[in-house]
């Protein structure tokens, strides 16, 4: 698991996510797989989606083929 990721779980977010943002969206609101996920216009950002992907492997849900 991504160091980043460290305390993600299925209920709980990471240890570094907080009031000041999502370490998976990047930004304020949350993307946790299984509470939210991204919003769409961020499906197209390549950053975020690796951190969504990489998070939904942390959690061994799942992972869509990237595009390349």
């Amino acid at each position: 698991m991504s160091p980043d990721l460290d305390g993600l779980s299925p209920t709980e977010c990471a240890a570094g996510c907080g009031v000041d943002g999502c370490l998976i969206s990047g930004k304020a609101y949350c993307a946790h797989p299984c509470k939210a996920g991204l919003m769409f216009d961020d499906r197209t950002d390549p950053a975020a989606q690796k951190r969504y992907s990489d998070a939904r492997r942390a959690l061994g849900l799942p992972v869509q083929k990237e595009s390349v």
